[in-house]
C-alpha cells in the first residue's frame, strides 16, 4: 500500500497504528471477527516488502495473511479498506474457501 510503502520510520507512531487498528477493526465487527492486534514484530518485514512496490503476496508460508491494494495516487487507508471490502459481497459464507477475488473478514487477528 503506498500510505504503507512511503511509511519509512523503523516503528510507527502510536496514531498510525491506532488508525489502522480503528478502521480495519470497525470493518471485521461488521462480520463478528475478532479485532485485530499491532504486531511491532512483523512490522520491519511489512515495511520492507511494502518499499518494493511488488503487487504481489510475499512468501510467509502462511505465517500471517495480506491484502494487497493499489492506487494511482498515493492512496489512502479509506481507499484501501473500501476496495477489500468490496470484495465481501463476493464471498461464499457457505463454502469459506480461500478465493483471490474475495475478501476473507475473520481469517486474520494480527496487524
Amino acid at each position: 500500500m503506498a500510505f504503507l510503502a512511503t511509511h519509512s520510520q523503523a516503528a510507527p507512531a502510536a496514531d498510525f497504528k491506532n488508525e489502522v487498528l480503528t478502521q480495519h477493526n470497525r470493518y471485521r465487527a461488521q462480520y463478528g471477527a475478532r479485532p485485530l492486534t499491532w504486531s511491532d514484530a512483523l512490522y520491519p518485514g511489512t515495511l520492507q516488502w511494502a518499499s518494493q512496490c511488488r503487487f504481489q503476496h510475499s512468501q510467509s508460508g502462511g505465517r500471517y495473511g495480506e491484502n494487497l491494494y493499489a492506487g494511482d495516487d498515493l492512496g489512502t487507508l479509506d481507499q484501501a479498506m473500501k476496495s477489500w471490502m468490496a470484495g465481501a459481497a463476493k464471498y461464499n459464507y457457505a463454502n469459506p474457501v480461500f478465493s483471490g477475488a474475495t475478501v476473507q473478514p475473520k481469517s486474520h487477528v494480527q496487524l
